[in-house]
């Protein structure tokens, strides 16, 4: 039996520890890629609701405003509002 046979040539160790390399950073650039798609997912999504929270405080603002302009406009709108909703759920 040869030595060979037993003790596998440096070209070969280098040749596997190459395509284990590879494949790890293959892996980590996968990794991080994915990490990265989350991160602008994440900050697309905290934009959306900082603008949803915005605009919700305009409109609550607004609406305080026309109810301290004129409550009684604001008590027949809000008991239509009940009145019509009310009928939308109504059991027959």
């Amino acid at each position: 039996m040869s030595d060979t046979a037993v003790f596998p040539e440096p070209a070969d160790n280098i040749l596997s520890a190459t395509d284990e390399l590879r494949a790890a950073a293959a892996a980590k650039v996968r990794e991080i890629r994915d990490a990265f798609k989350s991160e602008d997912i994440k900050a697309a999504t905290d934009k959306v609701v900082r603008e949803a929270a915005e605009r919700w405080r305009e409109i609550s603002d607004n609406a305080a405003a026309i109810i301290r302009e004129s409550p009684g406009k604001a008590a027949l709108a809000a008991l239509g509002i009940g009145f019509a909703i009310g009928l939308l759920f109504r059991r027959d």
